[in-house]
């Protein structure tokens, strides 16, 4: 289960450092993309704690 944990904290850490940087990209594009990487993280995150709660 520690491989997997491994590998859904190294999702969620790629997801977080790939939303757009403000300075760089702005306007309704930039935030509907950053929200929807967000909601991902959130996903993953939920999936984490739905499998450690199985390996318990």
């Amino acid at each position: 289960m520690d491989s997997i944990d491994h590998v859904v904290l190294q999702a969620i850490i790629a997801v977080r450092q790939s939303l757009p940087n403000p300075s760089l990209w702005a306007g309704a594009a930039a935030n509907s993309c950053a929200n929807s990487m967000e909601a991902l993280a959130r996903e993953l995150e939920i999936m984490l704690h739905r499998l450690n709660s199985w390996a318990s």
